[in-house]
């Protein structure tokens, strides 16, 4: 079974860098080719494989396709082989980690007691290593919170990250938002990670509006508009938007507006700006701004800030940053 294959991989993985570490370097190591010449002689040729690896991060090899990927259910002296490893290793990583405060070896230890069933260790070594700065950690704390139903704190968890300009973590708290339906929060959240470099930012924008699915047929959009659902008269608009047909983009996004969406209204503006209709675009802007939107907020300060309007901009950008946003907060420190 593939949880099989993957217990046998922690243990390897584990055992490699523990097999590095004082005192349980030597009984590691000879417990690794144990499990390695058992995996040898009954399954595949890993006798390549490093018996000791440095970097707690690095510990991840080209793990030989025919086993990785398969359904392979190792026999009982295999999987007794890799437990035995995984707790000797542990020991080993645990004395490291106590003693140098490497948070690589945390998060390792993390991960190795989840192997083992040990939950609550493992949620411990994840928060010590994200508690130290170490962004890694926060993604498998998160998955081990929302495990256990602990959604709030698994936010909390993210937002602390994002303050630290984690990008991971800012895409991950978007995910999370994504999923209580705050889309206009999620929005500013993938923009921020989009204004600090995040190059999964654009596509994952494009999937928080569109759904996994941006191809949809024709009596897609209109079944879903005659139920008075918004986002697909928008997406609608969108797509004729990306295909040129900017009057017929520009009905759909009034329909949608007609139904109460925010974010069509900032399309919409977006639209005329394009074609130089910079009053009618400042009115849906502000429209959009007014109904709470973070990307419209700062794209009214933008459009203020653009005809030399600073002093509203500066009030538009600072309703921004409250709200989190990034690039309102560079916006009004060129102000500023």
């Amino acid at each position: 079974m593939r949880r099989n294959v993957h217990t046998v991989f922690a243990a390897l993985t584990a055992g490699a860098v523990a097999s590095g570490m004082e005192p349980l370097r030597e009984v590691v190591s000879e417990e690794f080719e144990v499990l390695r010449n058992l995996l040898t002689a009954r399954y595949v040729d890993i006798s390549e494989l490093p018996p000791a690896e440095s970097d707690p991060r690095m510990a991840h090899w080209d793990w030989p396709e025919e086993i990785w990927q398969s359904e392979i259910d190792f026999d009982k002296q295999v999987l007794i082989a890799a437990k035995q490893l995984l707790a000797l290793a542990r020991c080993a990583l645990v004395e490291h980690a106590e003693t140098t405060g490497d948070t690589a070896v945390m998060i390792r230890l993390g991960a190795v007691s989840e192997e083992l069933g040990e939950l609550t260790q493992a949620e411990e070594w994840y928060t010590k290593a994200a508690e130290l700065g170490d962004p890694e950690a926060i993604d498998p704390l998160v998955a081990l919170l929302k495990q256990w139903d602990r959604a709030d704190e698994a936010e909390e968890c993210l937002r602390r990250a994002t303050d630290a300009g984690n990008t991971a973590a800012m895409i991950s708290l978007a995910m999370l938002l994504k999923e209580r339906d705050s889309i206009f929060e999620a929005d500013m959240w993938i923009r921020n990670a989009a204004e600090l470099g995040d190059s999964s930012a654009p596509n994952l924008l494009m999937m928080l509006h569109h759904g996994k699915n941006a191809l949809r047929t024709s009596s897609w959009y209109l079944e879903n508009s005659e139920a008075g659902d918004p986002r697909p008269m928008r997406f609608r608009g969108d797509e004729l938007r990306d295909q040129g047909a900017v009057a017929a983009a520009e009905e759909w996004y009034r329909k949608a507006i007609d139904a109460g969406d925010a974010i069509a209204m900032f399309n919409l503006a977006l639209l005329h700006f394009g074609q130089g209709k910079v009053d009618s675009a400042e009115d849906w802007c502000r429209k959009s701004a007014e109904a709470g939107y973070p990307a419209a907020i700062t794209g009214l300060g933008n459009l203020l800030c653009g005809q030399g309007r600073g002093a509203e901009a500066r009030g538009w950008y600072h309703a921004a940053v409250a709200l989190g946003c990034l690039t309102a907060e560079k916006q009004l420190a060129h102000l500023e």
